[in-house]
């Protein structure tokens, strides 16, 4: 039988639209073959002029950010999410609104009996390492790393992937730029290429690391500035052979692969 319609929402939690724009080619590569698979865009508001709300955040660069953001975006997306299939929330992080839409479509699902999907691009960037990670023969000892932005990430990160996964016996560490995620496209070009280099250089000294995951959905696009790092470590046949991951397309494709399996 034909499958339904999907329709998936991507929540970017900040107020930085240039960001939310970022994603879509993402999404459309990915869904390029998906005709019946729609995909709607939320950037979270920017507060009204003359408020402060401290959640109305144009980068998300700490944990409490994170909680702000997240208590900010929910009264915004409560309405409207049982109307989507699949939610993909665009923060690399640990966020709070993955945890607060689950707990909410479970309730509608107790409703109405129909299956919807949450997930974060950080929890669906590690499933997919690890999956990567069980495809690399002969070598039991490998493992994946994240390259993020701020110096906060690194422990917040690696807290996160052990949480997340109950172990993470194949996770190496989290290197980061020093850059804020905004600072990812105000920055001249070339000092975030150098620091994406560095960062992901300093990974790779841990010869184990054979996967690399993008710490921030602002990160789209930098994958060349990874393999250059990688390449600087191991040699270009070598750097070549790492694979990066990207969150939101990990995400995008989860989701599809879930909404169409009913799991």
């Amino acid at each position: 039988p034909t499958m339904p319609p999907i329709r998936i929402l991507i929540v970017n939690p900040n107020t930085t639209a240039s960001m939310t724009e970022l994603l879509r080619p993402l999404v459309e590569r990915v869904l390029a073959s998906l005709p019946s698979t729609t995909c709607d865009f939320f950037t979270a508001p920017v507060a009204p002029s003359g408020t402060l709300d401290p959640g109305a955040l144009p980068s998300i660069n700490s944990p409490d950010d994170a909680i702000l953001s997240a208590k900010y975006c929910f009264p915004f997306l409560e309405s409207t999410l049982p109307s989507y299939d699949g939610i993909l929330v665009a923060c690399y992080s640990e966020h709070p609104l993955v945890r607060m839409f689950g707990e909410l479509l479970a309730r509608t699902e107790k409703q109405d009996g129909r299956r919807r999907y949450v997930i974060g691009i950080f929890e669906a960037s590690v499933l997919a390492s690890l999956t990567l990670l069980a495809q690399i023969p002969g070598t039991p000892d490998s493992t994946f790393a994240i390259v993020s932005t701020g110096a906060v990430w690194g422990s917040a990160l690696s807290s996160a992937v052990q949480s997340f996964t109950g172990g993470a016996a194949r996770f190496a560490s989290c290197e980061t730029t020093g850059l804020s995620a905004s600072e990812l496209h105000s920055m001249p070009p070339e000092a975030v290429r150098q620091a994406m280099v560095d960062a992901t250089a300093r990974l790779m000294e841990n010869r184990t690391v054979k996967v690399i995951c993008l710490g921030c959905a602002g990160m789209a696009g930098l994958e060349a500035a990874v393999r250059e790092g990688a390449a600087r470590v191991l040699g270009e046949r070598k750097g070549g052979e790492v694979r990066v991951v990207d969150g939101v397309v990990a995400g995008v494709s989860w989701l599809v692969a879930a909404c169409s399996a009913g799991f």
